[in-house]
């Protein structure tokens, strides 16, 4: 399945390739075969300290942080994983949130109720 990321910018230098568009392939569709996609084509910038990036469909997915090897899932299976993608056209976006702590992020994502229009 071919899913279409997109990502925040992480400084101006960045900037000049926004936003970042980079079709992947998954053969899993599963919050961690995403994860591992995501992970297999360097699509996240390495940045300085711990940095997480927030996944986001017409819902919260799941978190990334930098230091970790796995997704922290926000959903509660990967049934809803393909419902997000069907619901998006397999189109995802991935949001820069700094060093900020997972906890604050997950409540974030959690009032997150806007869908951006890809």
């Amino acid at each position: 399945m071919e899913i279409v990321l997109t990502r925040d910018s992480v400084h101006m230098s960045d900037d000049t390739n926004a936003p970042h568009k980079k079709a992947i392939y998954i053969k899993d569709v599963s919050i961690s075969g995403l994860y591992k996609a995501i992970r297999k084509v360097n699509y996240l910038p390495t940045v300085q300290g711990n940095c997480s990036w927030g996944i986001i469909g017409y819902g919260p997915i799941g978190i990334i942080v930098q230091q970790w090897n796995e997704v922290r899932p926000l959903l509660s299976g990967d049934i809803l994983l393909e419902s997000e993608l069907e619901r998006t056209n397999n189109r995802l976006h991935l949001c820069c949130f700094g060093n900020m702590d997972t906890k604050h992020i997950e409540e974030v994502l959690n009032n997150y109720s806007t869908v951006q229009d890809y």
